[in-house]
């Protein structure tokens, strides 16, 4: 399964070079995520770790015996990953969000830890 972010500009997902990244990753990593419980849910840690590669495309395997179900914690954290990295990448522009909404995104943490 995959959870991919597109653009007009920029069009599907944000592909960085390693300097981008390190970049991008020197504002991002040692801050805290917005929703700490997401994180600490999906990542084990509020803390934001360094980026080795753009959370514009996330790859993931469906099912609880893999990595689990895309959940709200899942998206929140990625939303955040992406937004961090418009904000060092493109500072002098103003972004919007759309989702293809899903059930799965509300926060049911209920749901999510079943997996």
């Amino acid at each position: 399964m995959i959870s991919a972010f597109q653009c007009h500009e920029l069009g599907f997902g944000l592909e960085l070079t390693n300097a981008k990244l390190a970049e991008v990753s020197k504002e991002h990593e040692g801050k805290l995520y917005t929703d700490t419980q997401a994180a600490i849910s999906k990542k084990g840690s509020a803390m934001k770790k360094k980026l080795t590669k753009s959370p514009f495309i996330l790859e993931f395997e469906h099912g609880c015996n893999n990595e689990g179900y895309w959940c709200y914690e899942h998206m929140v954290c990625q939303l955040e990953d992406c937004a961090d990295m418009l904000k060092v990448l493109y500072l002098q522009n103003d972004f919007l969000f759309l989702f293809d909404h899903s059930c799965r995104h509300d926060k049911q943490p209920e749901d999510c830890t079943k997996c």
